[in-house]
């Protein structure tokens, strides 16, 4: 298998800023970036000095784990205190809710140059698909411009391809409409937009007749059992890409081997700490992604938390990349629920019993009290089929078995709802709604 495209396309990076070895070209951006962020940030110059750190300080890649973290939780509160440029030279402003709050708003701010990065790097995913030639299809968002359908469009168009901007509040006979009629051969977007769009049309359409070389999910977890299912009826492989809008949407892409995420270290610092005591992780070792960016001009984050839960994989991966990998993100320290003293549930685990049942298009997952126990509540679309499928996948996860056991959960209740019901028009991440009174939350946190 020969070297991953994405490998090749931050080793000409790195080596048109003049450097040839990652490592030395890393550490020559962070210094690079801690000085600019000291004298033009007003949140890390205040930071630093308050815990008596100096960009100076900083002569090694190790020692960027005596810098402070960057917790969300600042970045709304104060998010014009990132900033290191002028408003008039802000390109774009991506206002985002944060998982699992009310009301929270976070601000990311992009200058042109930075914008242009990430179309750049979104380029590269593409290309690295190895689906050369035709359209590409992108079923994400476009409620403002220079959002993330924009920017990848812009991607595309610089590889000489055409972009297919269908968003996502078409229904999926006008999607496969679209594809029927240019037949892209790259489609790209959220999990359950790509799930809703497969499941309704493999009904009345041969997709894996429509000349589809490659998928690109983005933006929620994909269990193995959707993945199976994808590639069985587009007939290609699929590929996952991992992004955070605070890093500049793209993070990270899955190679032909599918085992993890290449990250873009040429753009990015990754780092896995313990989300209680923030202590740094080895390789191998699961805690909390944070990341460092290493270009950004308008708004640089230095060691921000971001509550996504993975690890590096040791070890070269199977296509020849050297690049770090990270492993799939099952959890958010927000998505996290409690069920007595020790058990916890989340999406993921949900995902990977539920998109097993072939019938299953979408869910939600309710958690109320009913009495004294707590009663888990899940609503399904299916294209057909029997609540009783759904109830015996629900009460097989462990968690839930245990404390159906105990006595402290209800019976689950299974309610099929008409189909479009749950389908998302915005970039929200699936979570369990927790309705219980006095809610215990999520138990992780730095203290």
């Amino acid at each position: 298998m020969e070297t991953f495209a994405l490998q090749q396309w931050v080793e000409r990076k790195i080596k048109n800023k003049g450097e040839q070895d990652i490592q030395d070209y890393q550490l020559f951006r962070l210094r690079k970036v801690l000085h600019y962020a000291y004298r033009n940030s007003p949140f890390y110059r205040d930071l630093w000095d308050n815990n008596k750190i100096k960009p100076e300080q900083i002569s090694s890649l190790s020692d960027l784990a005596r810098v402070p973290l960057t917790e969300p939780q600042s970045l709304i509160k104060d998010p014009y205190g990132f900033l290191c440029l002028s408003l008039g030279e802000v390109a774009r402003v991506f206002t985002l809710t944060t998982s699992g709050t009310t009301g929270a708003k976070k601000k990311a701010f992009y200058s042109h140059r930075d914008l242009e990065q990430i179309s750049d790097f979104m380029a590269a995913c593409i290309n690295a698909t190895e689906a050369d030639g035709g359209a590409v299809q992108i079923l994400l968002p476009r409620r403002s411009p220079l959002g993330q359908a924009d920017l990848l469009a812009r991607g595309v168009h610089s590889l000489g391809r055409m972009p297919l901007l269908t968003g996502v509040t078409l229904n999926s006979e006008k999607q496969w409409q679209t594809i029927a009629e240019f037949k892209p051969s790259i489609v790209v977007g959220s999990v359950s937009r790509l799930y809703r769009l497969t499941q309704e049309s493999c009904l009345h359409h041969s997709l894996e007749k429509m000349g589809v070389k490659a998928i690109i999910a983005t933006s929620e977890y994909l269990s193995q059992s959707m993945r199976r299912r994808l590639e069985q009826v587009w007939g290609c492989q699929v590929r996952e890409h991992y992004g955070l809008t605070e890093m500049g949407l793209a993070v990270a892409q899955e190679c032909p081997a599918q085992d993890g995420f290449h990250v873009n270290e040429a753009d990015l610092l990754v780092e896995v700490i313990d989300p209680e005591t923030g202590r740094t992780l080895n390789q191998g070792e699961e805690g909390e992604l944070v990341f460092t960016t290493l270009n950004r001009e308008a708004m640089p984050l230095i060691r921000y938390r971001t509550h996504d839960l993975s690890r590096l994989i040791p070890g070269r991966c199977r296509c020849g990349a050297t690049l770090k990998r990270i492993d799939k993100v099952t959890k958010r320290i927000e998505s996290i629920i409690r069920l007595g003293e020790e058990d916890e549930i989340y999406p993921a685990l949900f995902d990977e019993v539920l998109f097993q049942i072939p019938e299953v298009i979408d869910y939600q997952a309710i958690l109320d009290k009913k009495g004294s126990q707590d009663c888990l509540v899940i609503k399904v679309e299916m294209m057909k089929g029997m609540s009783r499928e759904v109830e015996q996948a629900i009460s097989s996860l462990a968690p839930i078995k245990r404390n159906l056991a105990a006595g402290r959960m209800a019976k689950p209740e299974v309610e099929i709802v008409a189909q479009g019901t749950l389908r998302k028009v915005s970039r929200a991440k699936k979570l369990i709604l927790d309705r219980r009174p006095q809610s215990q939350g999520s138990p992780l946190a730095i203290r």
